[in-house]
């Protein structure tokens, strides 16, 4: 038997540590395309990936992951029903004794995701990373856009704290200035900054990584790719941050990968990208 990741044949729910939701929902993209295949794609492209990490020397077998069936989606949906059926999954599968994990989809699905764990495990802090601000009122004739979407977090009591922000528009820069929303920008990134931020949060966090938070370098695979993006060895260096302050990790979620036709190398990145994930925080 061929150990694997995402994509196991020797499925076990009882036995998983991790389970993966796939979320593929997409409604607002305003560039590019095609986040509602990247769950199927990341997962069917996650094969190939080693289940040993040299670097902590954790030793994985293909039972410690478990993927649920995705989150179903109908074309006449409105935005409200598909976020509502995105929150009412979340709280069916949510288990306090595995770890929980997302993938979408647009960044939106981060909105429903947390309510419906707030509803669960009660409050806790959220620590995302994006190329953009996300802080909109409304975009495109909807409060409801990826755009929005930490607007919308933020506006329910959520303690918001942004990784990797490089480009917006001048409300989103605004409204984080004016409310006091803690920002960390790569060019100049204090990691003792960083860490006393962290020292203020819930003793509870939820992790949301758009994976346009990464410079195209690396991956060029999403909606809106944005240049001077964050590298491997900054992501992960933040991430082993988090985990040094012994936080209670909640979830965490992957958004807005968009596959590339004959290019499925980019897909196999993202899935070493969530795996590396797991492997620093957990």
């Amino acid at each position: 038997m061929v150990d694997t990741f995402l994509d196991s044949e020797n499925l076990s729910y009882e036995k998983a540590k991790y389970l993966f939701l796939p979320i593929p929902y997409e409604k607002t993209t305003s560039f590019l395309k095609g986040t509602s295949r990247a769950p199927e794609e990341i997962i069917k492209n996650s094969y190939s990936l080693e289940l040993f990490d040299p670097e902590t020397g954790k030793i994985y077998r293909d039972e410690d992951f478990y993927t649920l069936k995705p989150v179903e989606f109908k074309k006449e949906d409105s935005e409200e029903i598909s976020l509502g059926k995105i929150e009412k999954r979340v709280k069916e599968e949510y288990k306090e004794s595995k770890y929980f994990i997302s993938i979408g989809g647009e960044h939106t699905i981060t909105l429903p995701i947390v309510r419906a764990i707030k509803k669960i495990k009660g409050n806790f802090s959220i620590v995302f990373f994006d190329a953009h601000y996300d802080m909109r009122d409304s975009y495109e004739g909807t409060k409801f856009s990826h755009a929005c979407v930490m607007r919308r977090i933020y506006e329910e009591g959520f303690d918001i704290t942004g990784v990797g922000m490089r480009a917006g528009s001048i409300e989103d820069f605004e409204f984080s200035k004016k409310d006091g929303i803690e920002i960390f920008d790569l060019k100049n990134f204090d990691e003792k900054k960083f860490a006393k931020r962290l020292s203020q949060t819930d003793e509870k966090i939820y992790i949301s990584v758009d994976f346009d938070f990464f410079d195209p370098s690396i991956i060029p695979a999403v909606g809106t790719p944005e240049i001077e993006g964050g590298t491997l060895e900054e992501y992960e260096k933040i991430l082993k941050i988090i985990k040094k302050t012994e936080k209670k990790i909640v979830g965490i979620d992957f958004t807005e990968f968009l596959p590339i036709k004959n290019l499925p190398q980019y897909s196999y990145i993202a899935s070493s990208i969530i795996f590396k994930t797991l492997n620093i925080l957990f």
